[in-house]
């Protein structure tokens, strides 16, 4: 997406993009573009500017960031720092349309937050680039979805898909896969394609065309089909001794875990005899690549699954013809015999068939086909084309009116939701649920409705309620009658991380102990409707009937021990990695799996300098960031500014 950010500022749009900063990007914002194009770098662990500690929010600001990082999905804590950031940038800045993509869904508590009548009164488009989606991820590379932070990215992400004002897709295959697997209206998703760039045509000569050189650019994972590739060559090689086959990108794990790498099972796949026609470049710089494609007569994409990915793009911009698979856009570019082939599936078989087609062409068929490739990345993904393209589609959106949720302060992000008259409030009783009394709590719930409340507040015994948070959770559920329970987060003094989170978006009404969130609103509706003798058999009950359930972005409810026992995570890799780099070490040697505990001590005796440099970085970025944050509640007199774009 900055490429395309460029792309535009160098059309003369003015492009905001908010980035993840790390210590390869340390700079909190640059400017460039004639100051059209504005990055702004945000780290997962940064404290609450100074600004942001007033309000209803004041009390536990500091710790949000923190209890994301230590949650089952470490990487929502950028998507909760990127909202205040955005939520900012709306009020100052003349914004039209906010986009991002759907991985990660860093947009998600932005819409959230918006959602929840919480944030400014400014409500641009908010649009989600559907490219790689964590389940899609999961499924093509075979990995176990068990792991903690697997659920809840992927309902997250479904959140952000499903909530935004419209969709973006790379291609058709992409789009109807959206529209089919979310739901979504075909009227609310558009495909526009990626952007060329400006890698540049190659001329090759008449040897390099008649060399049967494939060259396949990306990653080593599992999604990429490069096992069956490995496989279809184990096959086929033996015939064409003169072959040879480049792999040009980095190596992964082939689990989510970690462990044995990709690059390891293509090799056991290789006979001895075929190892000496297959070349390894691991990651190469991008002359690197062009040199190396440059020296090819063909290049390959045998993706399990893939979205409409840049190494077609970039290999038929220099004028190979694509040998791809048929599970991606690629059929949207590659025209079979014409300028490529497609496989008939992404089995090392149909992999074997169409490499055999690949082999047995002469060099003037594929430098002809490559010249047809050339003409049609050209056509289809010109830049200047698809920049129009999104420009267009965005000035239209942009024209529609966007409904204002409610009218809150212009001059600074609101942290409050219209409140509700105090009678609103009376009319929603709380009643405490004891864990042996639960069905006698619902039965007190039963009799409230019974004698005209409008609701009950379900509540853990020893739990006490935010009285304004519980204003404008009851605003939400006024302006949606669909929403029949609401819960939100907890501050729990017996908890370590302090801030207890719902682990799933999708389910946020329990809690990852397994246990009822310690404060929940139902509505009188579905008390009536939804008998039950516990509350997670009425939630349960509700869902089942239709009724929708929604998660404060706030907290809710406050006490001591109210977060029950969570089991012990195990995290994929990427997870892990997160948390490594932004949580204490401490912290995170104990919030980690015993398995990935021996891994670091392992790690620590094989590279002990490394090591005791890393834990050295660490403990100073923790003592910057206390000396960031300051104190968590300022005097209630202190005046303070709008947090400041800097």
């Amino acid at each position: 997406m900055q490429h395309a950010a460029r792309l535009l500022a160098d059309a003369g749009e003015r492009v905001h993009v908010v980035a993840h900063r790390w210590d390869g990007a340390p700079r909190r914002r640059d400017v460039s573009v004639d100051g059209r194009l504005i990055v702004h770098r945000l780290a997962l662990d940064d404290a609450p500017a100074p600004a942001e500690l007033s309000g209803p929010h004041a009390s536990y600001a500091p710790l949000v960031a923190a209890a994301l990082l230590a949650s089952p999905y470490p990487t929502q804590a950028f998507a909760w720092q990127a909202a205040r950031l955005v939520e900012q940038l709306v009020v100052d800045e003349p914004i039209d349309v906010i986009e991002a993509q759907e991985w990660e869904a860093p947009l998600a508590y932005f819409q959230l937050r918006r959602a929840a009548g919480l944030g400014p009164s400014v409500r641009p488009p908010c649009v989600v680039h559907v490219h790689s989606p964590t389940e899609r991820i999961f499924a093509a590379n075979g990995w176990d979805t068990a792991v903690a932070d697997f659920a809840p990215a992927a309902a997250l992400e479904a959140y952000s898909i499903q909530t935004a004002d419209a969709v973006l897709c790379p291609s058709r295959f992409i789009a109807d896969e959206t529209i089919a697997r979310y739901g979504l209206d075909p009227g609310r998703v558009t495909v526009v394609p990626y952007p060329r760039g400006d890698t540049p045509l190659v001329e090759r000569s008449s040897e390099v065309w008649a060399s049967p050189t494939v060259c396949h650019v990306g990653r080593l994972e599992p999604r990429k089909g490069v096992v069956e590739w490995a496989q279809a060559i184990a096959a086929v090689a033996p015939a064409h001794p003169a072959a040879r086959f480049d792999f040009i990108g980095g190596d992964t794990p082939m689990a989510v875990t970690g462990g044995t790498t990709v690059g390891d099972v293509m090799r056991r796949h290789l006979p001895r005899a075929v190892r000496r026609q297959v070349r390894f470049h691991g990651s190469v710089d991008r002359a690197g690549v062009a040199a190396l494609l440059g020296h090819a007569s063909a290049a390959v994409v045998p993706s399990r699954w893939e979205n409409f990915p840049y190494s077609c793009i970039e290999a038929m911009s220099t004028g190979l013809p694509v040998l791809a698979s048929p599970h991606g856009g690629m059929r949207e570019l590659v025209v079979d015999g014409e300028s490529g082939w497609i496989a008939a599936d992404a089995t090392p078989e149909a992999l074997a068939r169409a490499l055999a087609r690949v082999l047995a062409v002469s060099g003037e068929a594929k430098q002809a086909m490559g010249r047809s490739a050339a003409a049609t990345v050209r056509r289809v993904c010109d830049s200047a084309s698809v920049v129009g393209q999104h420009l267009a589609w965005k000035s239209g959106l942009s024209a529609r009116p966007i409904p204002v949720v409610h009218a809150s302060r212009p001059s600074r992000p609101a942290d409050d939701a219209r409140a509700p008259a105090a009678s609103d409030r009376v009319a929603w009783p709380v009643i405490a649920c004891s864990p042996d009394g639960e069905s006698a709590a619902l039965d007190a719930a039963r009799h409230a409705v019974a004698g005209g409340a409008s609701g009950v507040v379900l509540t853990e015994a020893g739990a006490t309620v935010d009285g304004g948070a519980l204003d404008g959770v009851l605003a939400w559920m006024d302006r949606e009658p669909a929403l029949g329970l609401v819960s939100g987060w907890t501050l729990d003094d017996g908890s370590p991380a302090r801030l207890v989170l719902p682990p799933v978006l999708a389910r946020p009404l329990v809690l990852e102990s397994g246990a009822a969130s310690p404060a929940v609103l139902v509505r009188a509706e579905v008390v009536r409707a939804c008998p039950a003798a516990s509350r997670l058999a009425l939630f349960d009950a509700a869902a089942a009937s239709g009724w929708s359930s929604a998660l404060w972005p706030g907290v809710l409810a406050r006490g001591t021990g109210l977060g029950g026992v969570r089991p012990r995570r195990r995290y994929s890799s990427m997870a892990l990695a997160v948390q490594r780099l932004h949580m204490p070490v401490l912290q995170w040697l104990r919030e980690c799996s015993a398995e990935d505990r021996r891994r670091f001590v392992a790690d620590g005796l094989k590279h002990p300098g490394r090591s005791v440099r890393w834990v050295a970085d660490r403990a100073a970025r923790v003592l910057r960031a206390g000396a960031r944050q300051g104190p968590a509640e300022p005097p209630p007199s202190s005046s303070r500014r709008p947090p400041q774009v800097s």
